[in-house]
């Protein structure tokens, strides 16, 4: 798992999650919720706790969502494989020794502004836990190209989110101040194929009970196209 953290003065940089914690619950937005992370500083010279969000604003962007080198429990509590259960309550201690930082610094990461194509249900997965699910985003702007049509969606959550769909694309966007309501609820993006027929798109809708089954008509907005890709935007 690898995340953007986000500093006071507006600049960031990426690191491993080394264990995740659970953060109090229940307690209010200004006081901070939800998880804290095992991360790297900035400069890479020692481990750091960090509330993913603290004092009404996100710390932590997840942009990449694989913990198979964890071992979590239900609610996802839990510490990579190759620190030990001794090196791990260290850290959560405070009493850090240099050998544990080494053992971490093995695992820099570099985060790449780039588009992640969505290929498969792992990368839906990864993008809709990195946008919790379109809650509380909004589309903000629509550019068509040719073929090609990117969305810019932005949100409460810590990130903004472009999203590019090319071949054969339709949409429909009736979220705007004009029409109404501007924010998603929650959403649906699914790989729709047709194997016989040579066919397959990627759909994203403003609704997580959309079935494909469905008349797609009936939802508000929808975003269709034969490929798509997606780029988060710290903000």
């Amino acid at each position: 798992m690898n995340v953007i953290v986000k500093n006071n003065d507006g600049t960031y940089y990426a690191s491993k999650v080394f264990g995740i914690i659970n953060n109090k619950v229940g307690v209010k937005y200004e006081q901070g919720w939800s998880y804290k992370y095992v991360v790297l500083n900035k400069t890479g010279n020692n481990i750091l706790i960090i509330d993913e969000y603290a004092k009404t604003k996100h710390n932590i962007i997840t942009y990449d969502t694989d913990k198979t080198d964890m071992t979590l429990d239900k609610n996802n509590i839990g510490k990579v494989n190759f620190l030990t259960e001794e090196e791990y309550a260290k850290i959560l201690n405070n009493q850090i020794t240099e050998d544990i930082i080494k053992k971490c610094q093995k695992y820099v990461v570099v985060y790449k502004d780039e588009y992640v194509d969505i290929l498969t249900d792992k990368d839906i997965n990864n993008v809709m836990e990195i946008f919790f699910g379109f809650h509380d985003a909004y589309v903000y702007n629509i550019c068509e190209n040719k073929d090609e049509l990117k969305v810019t969606f932005l949100s409460e959550w810590g990130c903004n989110l472009e999203m590019v769909f090319s071949g054969n694309v339709t949409y429909k966007n009736m979220r705007t101040t004009q029409e109404g309501d501007l924010w998603w609820y929650d959403a649906t993006i699914i790989i729709q194929e047709d194997k016989e027929n040579n066919y397959r798109c990627v759909k994203l809708i403003d609704n997580a009970d959309y079935k494909p089954e469905d008349d797609i008509e009936k939802f508000q907005c929808f975003f269709i196209g034969d490929k798509a890709k997606y780029r988060i935007i710290p903000n």
